[in-house]
Protein backbone atom coordinates (compact mmCIF):
# COMPACT_ATOMS: atom_id res chain seq x y z
CA UNK A 1 0.00 0.00 0.00
CA UNK A 2 2.96 2.46 1.32
CA UNK A 3 4.58 1.48 -2.25
CA UNK A 4 1.04 2.16 -4.34
CA UNK A 5 0.97 5.95 -2.12
CA UNK A 6 4.74 6.65 -3.05
CA UNK A 7 4.38 6.07 -7.16
CA UNK A 8 1.05 8.26 -6.74
CA UNK A 9 2.69 10.92 -5.36
CA UNK A 10 6.23 10.76 -6.98
CA UNK A 11 3.82 10.66 -10.30
CA UNK A 12 1.83 14.30 -9.12
CA UNK A 13 5.36 15.61 -8.58
CA UNK A 14 6.77 14.81 -12.36
CA UNK A 15 3.22 16.05 -13.54
CA UNK A 16 3.32 19.29 -11.61
CA UNK A 17 6.55 19.67 -12.43
CA UNK A 18 6.43 19.54 -15.80
CA UNK A 19 3.40 21.74 -16.52
CA UNK A 20 3.94 24.73 -18.99
CA UNK A 21 3.57 28.16 -17.25
CA UNK A 22 2.41 30.79 -19.47
CA UNK A 23 3.57 34.59 -18.05
CA UNK A 24 3.02 37.66 -19.82
CA UNK A 25 5.56 39.51 -21.12
CA UNK A 26 7.56 41.99 -19.51
CA UNK A 27 6.17 45.60 -20.82
CA UNK A 28 7.35 49.41 -20.93
CA UNK A 29 5.75 52.53 -22.90
CA UNK A 30 7.79 54.80 -24.61
CA UNK A 31 7.05 58.34 -24.82
CA UNK A 32 5.58 57.87 -27.60
CA UNK A 33 2.91 55.62 -27.12
CA UNK A 34 4.33 52.24 -27.86
CA UNK A 35 4.67 49.57 -25.75
CA UNK A 36 7.59 47.16 -25.86
CA UNK A 37 6.77 43.59 -24.40
CA UNK A 38 10.41 41.83 -24.23
CA UNK A 39 9.67 38.14 -25.24
CA UNK A 40 13.44 36.87 -24.65
CA UNK A 41 15.47 39.18 -22.81
CA UNK A 42 18.12 40.51 -25.39
CA UNK A 43 17.40 38.26 -28.20
CA UNK A 44 13.83 39.45 -29.31
CA UNK A 45 11.00 41.93 -28.56
CA UNK A 46 7.90 43.17 -29.89
CA UNK A 47 7.36 46.98 -30.40
CA UNK A 48 3.51 47.90 -30.46
CA UNK A 49 0.27 49.67 -30.48
CA UNK A 50 -3.23 49.37 -31.33
CA UNK A 51 -4.80 51.93 -33.24
CA UNK A 52 -8.74 52.84 -33.49
CA UNK A 53 -8.96 49.63 -31.87
CA UNK A 54 -8.71 47.42 -34.71
CA UNK A 55 -4.58 48.07 -36.11
CA UNK A 56 -1.83 46.44 -34.18
CA UNK A 57 1.54 48.52 -35.66
CA UNK A 58 3.84 46.38 -34.72
CA UNK A 59 7.83 45.99 -34.86
CA UNK A 60 9.35 42.62 -34.61
CA UNK A 61 12.90 42.93 -33.16
CA UNK A 62 15.32 40.21 -32.88
CA UNK A 63 19.29 38.99 -33.56
CA UNK A 64 19.69 35.59 -34.83
CA UNK A 65 22.95 36.05 -34.89
CA UNK A 66 23.79 35.76 -38.63
CA UNK A 67 21.60 35.10 -41.35
CA UNK A 68 18.56 33.75 -40.59
CA UNK A 69 14.68 34.60 -39.17
CA UNK A 70 12.62 35.70 -36.57
CA UNK A 71 8.76 34.82 -35.99
CA UNK A 72 5.86 35.60 -33.87
CA UNK A 73 2.95 33.71 -33.71
CA UNK A 74 -0.17 35.31 -32.04
CA UNK A 75 -3.68 33.93 -30.54
CA UNK A 76 -2.30 30.37 -29.29
CA UNK A 77 0.40 28.77 -27.03
CA UNK A 78 1.35 26.58 -29.36
CA UNK A 79 2.01 26.25 -33.35
CA UNK A 80 -1.64 24.76 -34.11
CA UNK A 81 -4.02 27.46 -35.53
CA UNK A 82 -1.58 30.24 -34.58
CA UNK A 83 -0.99 33.55 -36.89
CA UNK A 84 2.42 33.95 -37.38
CA UNK A 85 4.46 36.70 -38.50
CA UNK A 86 7.80 35.46 -40.24
CA UNK A 87 10.92 38.17 -41.07
CA UNK A 88 13.95 36.85 -42.80
CA UNK A 89 17.47 37.89 -43.53
CA UNK A 90 18.31 35.85 -46.16
CA UNK A 91 21.11 35.41 -48.26
CA UNK A 92 19.20 37.10 -51.19
CA UNK A 93 17.79 40.09 -49.07
CA UNK A 94 14.56 40.80 -46.90
CA UNK A 95 11.60 39.65 -46.42
CA UNK A 96 7.97 39.94 -43.94
CA UNK A 97 5.48 37.11 -44.62
CA UNK A 98 2.50 35.74 -42.81
CA UNK A 99 1.44 32.06 -41.99
CA UNK A 100 -0.76 30.00 -40.26
CA UNK A 101 1.25 27.57 -37.96
CA UNK A 102 0.29 23.50 -38.42
CA UNK A 103 1.40 20.50 -36.02
CA UNK A 104 5.51 21.67 -36.16
CA UNK A 105 5.33 23.77 -39.40
CA UNK A 106 4.05 26.51 -41.22
CA UNK A 107 1.30 26.91 -44.30
CA UNK A 108 1.81 30.33 -46.48
CA UNK A 109 -1.87 32.23 -46.21
CA UNK A 110 -3.11 32.39 -49.13
CA UNK A 111 -4.28 36.16 -48.81
CA UNK A 112 -1.99 37.88 -46.74
CA UNK A 113 -3.09 39.50 -43.22
CA UNK A 114 -0.43 41.91 -43.70
CA UNK A 115 -1.42 45.76 -44.50
CA UNK A 116 1.89 46.79 -44.44
CA UNK A 117 5.44 45.64 -43.62
CA UNK A 118 9.21 46.76 -43.62
CA UNK A 119 12.06 45.10 -42.51
CA UNK A 120 15.38 46.74 -41.83
CA UNK A 121 18.84 45.12 -40.64
CA UNK A 122 21.31 46.49 -38.02
CA UNK A 123 24.58 44.12 -38.14
CA UNK A 124 22.48 41.14 -38.14
CA UNK A 125 19.42 42.68 -36.28
CA UNK A 126 16.52 42.30 -37.91
CA UNK A 127 13.59 45.30 -37.69
CA UNK A 128 10.62 43.76 -39.17
CA UNK A 129 7.75 46.15 -39.12
CA UNK A 130 4.21 45.12 -40.10
CA UNK A 131 0.51 46.56 -39.44
CA UNK A 132 -2.37 43.18 -38.80
CA UNK A 133 -6.17 44.01 -38.23
CA UNK A 134 -6.79 42.64 -34.58
CA UNK A 135 -9.35 39.92 -35.75
CA UNK A 136 -6.97 38.96 -38.29
CA UNK A 137 -4.09 37.43 -35.93
CA UNK A 138 -6.65 36.07 -33.11
CA UNK A 139 -6.21 39.48 -30.56
CA UNK A 140 -8.97 40.21 -28.63
CA UNK A 141 -8.28 43.97 -27.12
CA UNK A 142 -7.48 44.03 -23.47
CA UNK A 143 -7.34 40.29 -23.17
CA UNK A 144 -4.44 38.50 -22.36
CA UNK A 145 -3.64 37.14 -25.53
CA UNK A 146 -1.32 33.77 -26.00
CA UNK A 147 1.81 34.36 -27.76
CA UNK A 148 4.25 32.15 -29.35
CA UNK A 149 8.41 33.60 -30.64
CA UNK A 150 10.92 31.58 -32.28
CA UNK A 151 14.36 32.04 -34.24
CA UNK A 152 17.12 30.30 -36.03
CA UNK A 153 20.38 31.34 -37.15
CA UNK A 154 20.35 29.65 -40.62
CA UNK A 155 21.96 30.23 -44.44
CA UNK A 156 18.15 30.53 -46.30
CA UNK A 157 17.34 32.19 -49.55
CA UNK A 158 14.38 34.74 -48.45
CA UNK A 159 12.47 32.41 -51.63
CA UNK A 160 12.51 29.70 -49.68
CA UNK A 161 8.78 28.82 -49.12
CA UNK A 162 7.60 29.36 -45.30
CA UNK A 163 7.55 25.71 -44.79
CA UNK A 164 11.32 24.51 -45.75
CA UNK A 165 12.98 27.57 -43.14
CA UNK A 166 13.79 25.03 -40.91
CA UNK A 167 12.88 24.27 -37.31
CA UNK A 168 13.88 27.19 -34.67
CA UNK A 169 16.73 27.14 -32.97
CA UNK A 170 14.88 28.65 -29.66
CA UNK A 171 11.25 29.50 -28.73
CA UNK A 172 8.97 30.03 -26.44
CA UNK A 173 5.23 31.35 -25.69
CA UNK A 174 3.88 34.10 -23.50
CA UNK A 175 1.12 36.79 -23.39
CA UNK A 176 0.50 40.18 -23.82
CA UNK A 177 -2.14 42.16 -23.16
CA UNK A 178 -2.94 44.70 -26.15
CA UNK A 179 -4.88 47.82 -25.42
Amino acid sequence: MIKKILIVVVGLCLISCTQKQVTESASTIDETGFTTSVLVSDKLSLRWQVKDNTTLEAALIGDPQGKGWIAIGFGKSIMSGAKIIVAQNGSDGTSVLDATGYNYGLTNNALTVISSKNVTLSGTAITASFNVTLNDVNITLNESTPVIWAYRTVEQSTKDNLGNIGKHSSRGSSTITFK
